[in-house]
């Protein structure tokens, strides 16, 4: 890409003092990874939803219960008659009895476990994409928190400049009007600018700190420094011929799709399965159990082993209407998300076109902006030059430098937006890595009284 002509006054505009240290894009990134709150939420989120699959894969696993128990016993007995040669004891017996079971169930057949099995999995899948999704937006947040500064910087740096400037021509117009050579109108012009930008450099200030203290709610780690925009590496807009390439990838690869697609699945599954809770269940039991007292009211204890091992099949009848409601709930909740996952498709499709054609008039914008600028400097050079010779007034020098820091102003708005848009277009297609953030990374330069970095610094932080 060839120089731009404004490359030396933006170069001085995005400039900072030097400071202890400047923080790079990569920097305040790998930072916001370790500090951003909500970042952290959708990692333990995902951690969470991982948990659907090991419960819903249980159903299909074995189980086994071990039971034990052990009981003291004081029984007092009287019997009222008895049959012949069968005497029975009467009085009190103390006793211990005791013993153990292990009962192991194993499913055969469950068609509602089977579904949830498979909803389990797309939700599973779901919240994979969300994380996604969550990193993707995290480095948006990222490079819309860096630049922001970055701008709010700017603007307070062109604040100062013009306030200076101003100062400089409000005397000067005070200066003309008590030697007679100029008007009271050009006097009251000049300092009713110097108020206004005066206001404009409080306000810049204030943007300033807001700015640092979103930096430092993602972090938790102050940003004064940062490194600047090094204009001459201002990456290109996408070919025309290249939308169609877009819009086809974002069919295929747009993570806000997959998430519409896995719930869509999963909604799909849970109907399946709450549907199939009409069907019966097979199951495989096996136990063992063992029980010994030590006496009892006839006078005597006993020891017990038992083993069974059979089969158990449950067929739900009638359930109150319990597994008609699920089931239309369930449905209910499928075409809820049938519908999200068609919006899904359009607002991407819409974000697409929208990313696309802002990205390509940001870059229209920015040319243009170029030559405005240039224009705007010519026009205020003029101006003074006019002013020295006594063809211009104090006015019209006022009127053209506020024309070219307005320039100047809009020039580094739409830089700033051209790169926020870029990002935004490629989460839209499909998702953003750190790859992304290392190739703006490598388009700065460190501020004033800081070397390169050696090595791979610039990129990797």
């Amino acid at each position: 890409m060839r120089n731009f002509g404004w490359l030396a006054i933006l170069g001085t505009l995005f400039s900072m003092p030097a400071y202890a240290a400047g923080l790079t894009l990569w920097q305040f990134y790998q930072q916001a990874q370790q500090g951003d709150m909500r970042y952290a939420e959708s990692r333990a989120a995902y951690a969470e939803a991982r948990t659907l699959g090991s419960t819903a894969r249980a159903a299909f696993l074995p189980k086994v219960m071990l039971n034990a128990d052990t009981t003291y016993n004081e029984l007092t007995n009287h019997f009222l008659g008895g049959l012949p040669g069968l005497p029975f004891p009467n009085g009190t017996f103390d006793f211990n009895a005791n013993g153990y079971g292990v009962t192991v169930t194993e499913t055969l057949f469950d068609m509602r476990a089977i579904e949830a099995y498979k909803a389990a999995g797309h939700t599973v899948r779901a919240a994979r994409f969300q994380r996604e999704l969550a990193h993707t937006e995290l480095i948006l947040a990222v490079a819309r928190a860096y630049f922001g500064l970055l701008l709010a910087q700017s603007e307070l740096h062109l604040a100062h400049a013009e306030q200076r400037a101003l100062s400089i021509e409000m005397q000067s117009a005070e200066h003309s009007f008590r030697l007679g050579t100029s008007s009271i109108t050009d006097a009251n012009e000049a300092r009713a600018r110097y108020d206004v930008v005066t206001a404009q450099a409080l306000r810049a200030a204030n943007a300033v700190r807001i700015a640092r203290h979103r930096m430092m709610r993602m972090t938790n780690h102050g940003a004064r420094h940062l490194w600047r925009f090094n204009l001459a590496r201002l990456p290109k807009p996408p070919a025309v011929e290249a939308l169609a390439a877009d819009l086809a990838r974002a069919r295929r690869k747009s993570l806000a799709l997959e998430v519409a697609r896995a719930e869509a699945r999963a909604a799909r599954a849970e109907a399946r399965a709450e549907g199939d809770a009409r069907f019966p269940r097979v199951e495989a039991i096996a136990s063992y159990a063992y029980a010994r007292a030590g006496n009892s009211m006839y006078g005597f204890g006993n020891v017990e082993h038992q083993k069974t091992i059979g089969l158990d099949l449950s067929f739900p009848l009638y359930q109150g209407g319990e597994l008609s409601a699920a089931s239309a709930k369930a449905r209910a909740r499928a075409r809820r998300a049938a519908y999200a996952l068609e919006r899904a498709r359009r607002l991407v499709r819409y974000d697409v076109h929208q990313g696309f054609l802002n990205v390509r008039s940001d870059y229209a914008q920015i040319r243009a902006l170029e030559t405005a600028e240039r224009a705007s400097r010519t026009a205020f050079q003029s101006e003074r030059l006019g002013e020295r010779i006594g063809i211009r007034s104090n006015v019209d020098v006022l009127a053209a430098q506020q024309q070219l820091y307005s320039a100047r102003r809009a020039l580094a708005a739409a830089v700033f937006g051209y790169l926020i848009n870029r990002l935004e277009l490629a989460a839209a297609i499909s998702h953003l890595r750190g790859a992304d953030l290392q190739e703006l990374n490598a388009c700065l330069r460190p501020p004033r009284g800081h070397g390169q970095p050696m090595g791979k610094a610039a990129t990797a932080g």
